[in-house]
C-alpha cells in the first residue's frame, strides 16, 4: 500500500499527479507489481483525489475507491451567484472538476463510500446524480451514522468489492473507450486520444467501439481530431 501525499496535500491535483504516477511506477520497478492489478483509493482530501485521478486517468487502474472526497468547486465551495469569480476562472475549474469527467468511469470499475451523517456525502450523491445521466450506475456504501470516517463494517464491505476487481485486473486493450475532457491536457484514454477541441473549455467526447469483424464506430462531439493509437 502506498500513500502518496501529493507534494502537498492539494488533492493530487497538479504536483500531486506526479507524485501519485512516480510513487506507483517506482513500485512497480522495485516490488514486481502487476501493473494491471493496481487500485486507486482514497478518503477525504485522498477521495478527493481518487476522483480528480480516477476520473482523468481512468485507464489506469483495476478499481478506483472514492471515499468522502469533493469533486469540484462552485458547490463544495457554496459559490453563490453574487460570489461567482471572472468567467476565465470559472472555465478553468474544467481542468479538473470531475463531474466534466464523468463519463470516463465508463473504463473503470468505481466505488464509492460516505459516512451517513458526513457533510461531505453531498458531493458523492451529486456525482451519483452525475454518472447517472451518463449511463453509470456504482455502488454507493452508507456507512450508518457515521461522520467523517469508516464504519468498521462496510469498509469490509468497500475491501472486498476493491479486492474483487483487483482480482480480475485491468483490460489494457478493451473493444470499446469512451473519453471526455474539457482540455487537451486530459485527452488520452487506451488507445484513443482526441488531438484537437473545436470549441476549447466546452465538453469534449469521442467514443470508439470495435463491433463484430474489423468495423470501428467512433462517435464525437466537439471535436475536430482524434488519433487511434
Amino acid at each position: 500500500v502506498i500513500h502518496p501525499f501529493g507534494r502537498y496535500c492539494n488533492g493530487w491535483k497538479s504536483a500531486g499527479e506526479t507524485d501519485v504516477f512516480e510513487a506507483r511506477d517506482d513500485a512497480i520497478a522495485r516490488f514486481h507489481v502487476d501493473r494491471d492489478r493496481i487500485a486507486l483509493a482514497g478518503f477525504s482530501m485522498g477521495g478527493a483525489g481518487a476522483w480528480h485521478i480516477g476520473s482523468h486517468f481512468a485507464d489506469q487502474w483495476a478499481c478506483v475507491h472514492t471515499g468522502a472526497g469533493f469533486v469540484d468547486v462552485k458547490r463544495y465551495q457554496k459559490v453563490t451567484p453574487d460570489k461567482m469569480p471572472v468567467w476565465y476562472e470559472q472555465a478553468l475549474w474544467g481542468v479538473y472538476d470531475v463531474p466534466a469527467y464523468a463519463r470516463n468511469f465508463h473504463n473503470v470499475p468505481l466505488v464509492c463510500y460516505s459516512g451517513e451523517v458526513d457533510p461531505q456525502r453531498d458531493s458523492a450523491e451529486y456525482m451519483v446524480e452525475v454518472l447517472d445521466k451518463e449511463g453509470l450506475h456504482p455502488p454507493h456504501l452508507i456507512g450508518p451514522e457515521m461522520g467523517h470516517k469508516y464504519h468498521p463494517e462496510v469498509i469490509k464491505d468497500v475491501q472486498a468489492k476493491i479486492e474483487s476487481h483487483v482480482s480480475k485486473g485491468l483490460n489494457a486493450s478493451p473493444k470499446k473507450v469512451v473519453l471526455q475532457t474539457r482540455t487537451l491536457a486530459y485527452s488520452k484514454m487506451h488507445w484513443l486520444q482526441i488531438t484537437s477541441i473545436e470549441n476549447p473549455w466546452e465538453d469534449a467526447r469521442a467514443e470508439a467501439d470495435w463491433e463484430d469483424g474489423n468495423v470501428m464506430r467512433i462517435t464525437t462531439k466537439n471535436v475536430d481530431g482524434i488519433e487511434i493509437r
